[in-house]
């Protein structure tokens, strides 16, 4: 399973992607929306699941989900 977290808080994402690399998931980063929509864009069929922070320097998580569903609508 490919996980991309979007979250701009080096902690955190340490934190979650403990549970996560636990449970087998292959977890990638972005630490803003810009970059988290590009990667998006570089592997969209890839994705199983999206965790996205709301609070994002350079775009918003808002933003981020509408280019993202733009792209695709079926990623959770």
């Amino acid at each position: 399973m490919k996980l991309l977290m979007i979250e701009d808080n080096k902690s955190v994402c340490e934190m979650m992607s403990m549970f996560f690399e636990k449970e087998k998931w292959d977890v990638e980063y972005a630490y803003d929306g810009i970059s988290a929509v590009e990667k998006f864009k570089e592997k969209s069929d890839e994705w199983d699941m999206i965790t996205l922070d709301l609070n994002l320097p350079g775009m918003d998580g808002m933003q981020v989900n509408a280019e993202i569903r733009k792209i695709s609508s079926t990623v959770p």
